[in-house]
C-alpha cells in the first residue's frame, strides 16, 4: 500500500504538472499579445532569470538562419549558435534562446547581429552593443521573418537603422534599447536614417522604454512603421531631435496603440500618412515640435485622446485629406500657427472637449470640409475660423458649448434678421447664408477673428470694437453688407473681404494692424471703399488682389509698407486719397492693370510715391500730387510695364522725380504733360507749357512739361467709345457704339470673339471708320454661320471690345468691353436678317429708295421724249 501511494503521488505530480505546461503553453498560443509582455516573461521563470552568461565577445557581423543548411564562422542556425560561447538556452518559451554581452563593430558589413526565418523558436537579445554601419541600408539589429523575439538592454547608436525588423516579424519586444544618434556616409537626401524601423507586416510587436535621441547624429525618425504593420504597441518611448518623425506610421498601417511616448524636437511628434487607420493615439507628451500630430491622405477613423501637445511651431494637430477621426481631450498649448487645422476634404472629424491656448493664427481651422462636429472646446486667446464653399461652411455642427475666452461661439446659419440681442456675451459671432442681419457694438479682443461672415448678405457690421485678432472682420461670398465705423486695431488683419461683390466699407479706422488695414482679395467686384482711416499697418492700408472695377476714395493711409497696393487687380478707380510716409504710396505689380489713378495727394515716401512693376499695362495717373519722396517720386521698373499714361501730375521735391524702364509709357495726353518743379526750361509763348521736354530715365520723356499746377489752360478734349446698346435674339446679335466724348474718334477698332471656344464673330480692323461726339455704329451679326461651333443648350459669354489695342487716348478707358451670355438652342430660322446698317445715324436703306426712285424719273422722262 505504502509503494502504490508513492507511485500514485508520483504519477498525480507528474500529471499535475503536464497540465500546468499544456495550459501555459496553450495560453501562449491563443493569446499572441502574451509573448509580447516582458514583464510576466521577465518574471516567469527562475531558470530564466539564472541562466549562466558569458563573456564579452567582439566581432564584426553574426547571422543566425534557421534555414542556414551550411554553418560558417559568423553565420550559422540556431544548433550552431548554441554552441558559440555568446549564446545559450534552448529556444522554448520558458528557456529561450540568450544571445548576450556582445560588442560588434560593423564597419563595411551589412548589418551587426541578424536573425533570420525563426518563426518556431523564443530568443532574447540583451546587452548587445553594435555600432558603425554608416551606409546607406546598413543596420545595427536587423530581424527577418522572425518572432517571438526580445531585445532589452542593448545598444545600436549610430548606425544608419538601429533595429529593424522586416517582413512579417510577430510579436516581438523592444525594451529599454539606445537607438540614438544615427549616421549615414551619404549626403544625398535620398537616404533616411532611422533609430527603430518595421517594415511590411510586422504586426503584434510592443516597443517600449526605448531612447531614439538624434544628438549630434543624423535621424529621419525615431519609430517608423511602414507597410501594414498592425496591431503593435509603442510606449513609454523618448524620442528627441529628429529631423522627420518621432512617430511615423506609413501606408496602410492598422489597429496600432501610440501610448504615453515622450516626444520632442522633432519636425512631426507622431505622423500618419497614407491609408493608416484605426489607430489609438493617447497621453503622449510631444513639445518643441513644428506638427504635434499629423494626418494625411486617407488617414481614418484614428482616435486622438488625452495628448499634451505644447510649443508647436505650426500645428498642434494637422489633419489633411483624412476623415472619421476623433479628436477628445486634448491639451494643445502655445502652438506657433494653428491649434487644430484641417483642410483638403478632412471631412466628419469630431473634435470634443479639448482645449486650445494661445495659438497665434487660429485655435481651430475648418477649411474645405465638410460636416465638422465642434463640442465642448474650449479656446483661450485664440478661436474658431472657417473657410471653403457655402455648402461646405453651412454643413458643419458647432454646439454652443464651444467657448472663445470663457465665452459662447456663435455659429448661426440660414437665417434671417438677427440683431445683436442674439450674441449675448459673445466670444466670436459666425454668420453662415445670413441676411438682414445687425451685428453692432460689441468688443472683442484675443481670438482668431471677432466677426465672420460667410456667404451672408444685406447686413450691417458697425460699431464694433475688435483688437488683438488674427481678423477683426473677415467676409467670404455675400453682397450689399455695410461695413462702417467699427475701430479694428492692432490685429494681424483688419478688414478681409474675399469673393465679395457690392459691400461697402466706410469710416472705419483700421490702425496698427500688422498686416493690412483694409483687403480686398479674390474676384471682389464693385466693392466701394471710402473715408477710412489706416495709420501704422505692418504690410499696408489697402489691398487689392485679383479683384476689379471696385472703387477707392478719399480715404487716408499712412506709416505703412504700402499706402495702396494692386496686385493682379484691374480696372479699380482710387481717386481722391491722402497717402503719406509709406515705402510705396502707390504699388501696381503683378498684372494689375486698366486701373484709373486719378487726384491722389502721395508724399514722403522712403523708396517709391508711384511704383510699377510685373506687367501692369495700361494705367492711367491723372492730376495726382505726389511729392517728398525720400527715394524716387514715380517708377516704372520693367519693360514689362507698357502702355501706362501719365499726365497731369504734378512732382514736386521728389529725391528722383521719375525713372521709366517701361515700354510705350505716355507722359503726355492731348498735348499736355506734367508738373515737374525742377524743371528748367522756358515758356516764351506764354501758354504755359514749356518750350523743351523734359527728359525721364532712361527711357521716358514728357516733351509738354507744364509751367504751373494745376494747369491754367484749356484742357484738351478726347473722345470716349461706348458699347451703347446691344440685343441678342436667338440668331442675331445687335451691337451699337457710340462717341460720348467731346472730340473725334478715328481709326476705330472693334472685336466680338468667344475666348473659351477660340471664335472671332466679328473683326472690324479697318482704319477709315470715325464717330464724331454723339454719333454711332450699329452693327448686327448673323450666328448661324457658326452653329457647328456650338453645342446645342450649352451657354457662351460673346466678348465686345471697342479699341482692343488702347491705341485711342479716351476720357474714359473702362467703358469699352461688354461680355453677353448666350445660350444655343438650335437656329430655327435660316436666312440672314435685313441687312441694314446704320452710319452716322442714318439707316442705309434709305439710299436704295432713293436710287428706285431716280431710276422711275429716268424711266418717265425717256418714255416723254418717245
Amino acid at each position: 500500500m505504502t509503494l502504490f501511494r508513492k507511485i500514485y503521488k508520483s504519477r498525480l505530480r507528474f500529471v499535475i504538472f503536464l497540465i500546468l505546461v499544456l495550459n501555459i503553453i496553450l495560453f501562449s498560443q491563443l493569446n499572441p499579445n502574451y509573448s509580447a509582455n516582458i514583464e510576466d516573461k521577465l518574471a516567469y521563470s527562475d531558470d530564466y532569470m539564472n541562466l549562466n552568461t558569458s563573456n564579452i565577445w567582439a566581432n564584426t557581423s553574426l547571422t543566425i538562419d534557421e534555414l542556414a543548411l551550411n554553418n560558417l564562422t559568423n553565420y550559422g542556425n540556431w544548433n550552431w549558435a548554441v554552441n558559440q560561447p555568446w549564446c545559450s538556452g534552448l529556444g522554448t518559451f520558458s528557456k529561450p534562446y540568450i544571445i548576450e554581452n556582445l560588442t560588434l563593430s560593423i564597419g563595411s558589413a551589412e548589418y551587426g547581429l541578424a536573425i533570420k526565418n525563426s518563426k518556431n523558436v523564443y530568443f532574447t537579445i540583451q546587452n548587445v552593443e553594435a555600432h558603425g554601419a554608416i551606409d546607406p541600408d546598413e543596420i545595427g539589429l536587423l530581424i527577418y521573418n522572425s518572432s517571438n523575439g526580445i531585445v532589452q538592454d542593448c545598444n545600436f547608436t549610430s548606425n544608419f537603422i538601429g533595429i529593424y525588423l522586416s517582413n512579417d516579424c510577430d510579436n516581438n519586444t523592444l525594451y529599454r534599447n539606445d537607438v540614438s544618434e544615427g549616421t549615414c556616409s551619404s549626403p544625398s537626401p535620398i537616404y533616411h536614417p532611422e533609430g527603430i524601423l518595421l517594415d511590411t507586416k510586422c504586426d503584434f510587436n510592443q516597443i517600449f522604454n526605448n531612447t531614439c535621441n538624434q544628438g549630434n547624429g543624423l535621424m529621419d525618425d525615431g519609430i517608423y512603421l511602414n507597410n501594414q504593420c498592425n496591431n503593435n504597441t509603442i510606449k513609454q518611448n523618448v524620442i528627441v531631435g529628429n529631423d522627420l518623425a518621432g512617430v511615423y506610421l506609413r501606408s496602410d498601417c492598422f489597429n496600432n496603440t501610440i501610448i504615453n511616448n515622450n516626444i520632442s524636437s522633432c519636425l512631426y511628434g507622431i505622423d500618419l500618412y497614407d491609408f493608416c487607420e484605426n489607430n489609438y493615439i493617447a497621453k503622449n507628451l510631444i513639445r518643441y515640435i513644428s506638427y504635434g500630430v499629423r494626418f494625411q491622405s486617407d488617414s481614418g477613423n484614428n482616435k486622438i485622446y488625452n495628448n499634451t501637445i505644447s510649443s508647436a511651431s505650426q500645428r498642434g494637430i494637422s489633419l489633411s485629406d483624412s476623415v472619421n477621426n476623433t479628436i477628445i481631450r486634448n491639451y494643445i498649448n502655445s502652438n506657433g500657427y494653428y491649434g487644430i487645422y484641417m483642410h483638403l476634404w478632412s471631412s466628419y472629424n469630431q473634435f470634443i472637449n479639448n482645449t486650445i491656448k494661445n495659438a497665434s493664427q487660429t485655435g481651430i481651422l475648418i477649411a474645405d470640409s465638410i460636416e465638422i462636429t465642434l463640442s465642448g472646446n474650449k479656446m483661450l486667446s485664440c478661436g474658431i475660423f472657417i473657410v471653403g464653399s457655402e455648402t461646405e461652411v453651412a454643413s458643419h455642427t458647432i454646439y454652443l458649448n464651444n467657448t472663445a475666452n470663457t465665452k459662447p461661439v456663435y455659429y448661426c446659419k440660414n437665417q434671417d434678421g438677427l440683431t445683436s440681442a442674439n450674441f449675448p456675451n459673445a466670444g466670436q459671432i459666425i454668420l453662415v447664408n445670413c441676411s438682414n442681419s445687425d451685428v453692432s457694438f460689441f468688443t472683442f479682443t484675443d481670438v482668431s477673428v471677432g466677426i465672420q461672415i460667410l456667404y451672408t448678405s444685406d447686413s450691417t457690421v458697425s460699431h464694433n470694437i475688435i483688437t488683438n485678432c488674427v481678423n477683426a472682420y473677415y467676409q467670404e461670398g455675400g453682397e450689399n453688407n455695410q461695413i462702417y465705423q467699427n475701430f479694428f486695431n492692432n490685429n494681424i488683419a483688419g478688414i478681409d473681404l474675399e469673393n465679395a461683390d457690392f459691400n461697402t466699407v466706410s469710416n472705419n479706422t483700421v490702425n496698427q494692424n500688422g498686416n493690412y488695414g483694409i483687403w480686398l482679395a479674390f474676384y471682389c467686384q464693385n466693392n466701394t471703399i471710402f473715408d477710412n482711416i489706416g495709420i501704422q499697418n505692418g504690410l499696408g492700408g489697402l489691398h487689392i488682389r485679383n479683384s476689379w472695377n471696385n472703387t477707392c476714395y478719399t480715404n487716408y493711409f499712412s506709416g505703412s509698407s504700402r499706402g495702396i497696393e494692386l496686385l493682379d487687380g484691374d480696372e479699380n478707380q482710387i481717386e481722391s486719397n491722402i497717402i503719406g510716409n509709406c515705402q510705396f504710396g502707390l504699388l501696381l505689380q503683378m498684372g494689375s492693370s486698366q486701373n484709373q489713378i486719378r487726384s491722389n495727394n502721395v508724399s514722403g515716401s522712403s523708396t517709391s510715391g508711384v511704383h510699377l512693376l510685373s506687367n501692369s499695362d495700361q494705367n492711367k495717373f491723372t492730376n495726382n500730387i505726389i511729392k517728398s519722396s525720400v527715394g524716387t517720386g514715380f517708377t516704372i521698373i520693367n519693360d514689362n510695364c507698357n502702355n501706362n499714361s501719365i499726365f497731369l501730375n504734378a512732382f514736386i521735391s521728389n529725391n528722383i522725380q521719375a525713372q521709366d524702364s517701361g515700354v510705350d509709357t505716355k507722359w503726355t495726353n492731348g498735348g499736355l504733360g506734367n508738373y515737374w518743379d525742377d524743371y528748367t526750361g522756358n515758356d516764351t509763348d506764354d501758354d504755359g507749357i514749356g518750350d523743351t521736354p523734359y527728359f525721364i530715365p532712361p527711357n521716358g520723356i514728357d516733351d509738354r512739361p507744364l509751367m504751373t499746377f494745376p494747369y491754367v489752360g484749356d484742357i484738351p478734349s478726347l473722345p470716349d467709345l461706348l458699347i451703347y446698346n446691344y440685343t441678342l435674339t436667338n440668331s442675331t446679335l445687335e451691337i451699337t457704339i457710340k462717341n460720348i466724348g467731346e472730340s473725334p474718334a478715328t481709326n476705330i477698332a472693334f472685336l466680338v470673339e468667344i475666348e473659351s471656344i477660340g471664335l472671332i464673330l466679328y473683326n472690324h480692323s479697318l482704319t477709315h471708320l470715325t464717330l464724331a461726339p454723339n454719333e454711332n455704329f450699329t452693327f448686327f451679326i448673323w450666328l448661324v454661320p457658326f452653329s457647328e461651333y456650338f453645342e446645342l443648350n450649352s451657354s457662351y459669354l460673346i466678348h465686345i471690345s471697342i479699341d482692343p489695342q488702347n491705341l485711342i487716348e479716351e476720357q474714359n478707358e473702362l467703358n469699352n468691353e461688354v461680355e453677353i451670355l448666350f445660350t444655343y438652342q438650335g437656329f430655327e430660322d435660316n436666312e440672314p436678317p435685313p441687312f441694314i446698317f446704320i452710319i452716322s445715324g442714318y439707316p442705309l436703306f434709305i439710299y436704295p429708295i432713293v436710287l428706285l426712285a431716280i431710276c422711275v424719273l429716268i424711266l418717265r422722262v425717256k418714255k416723254r421724249k418717245q
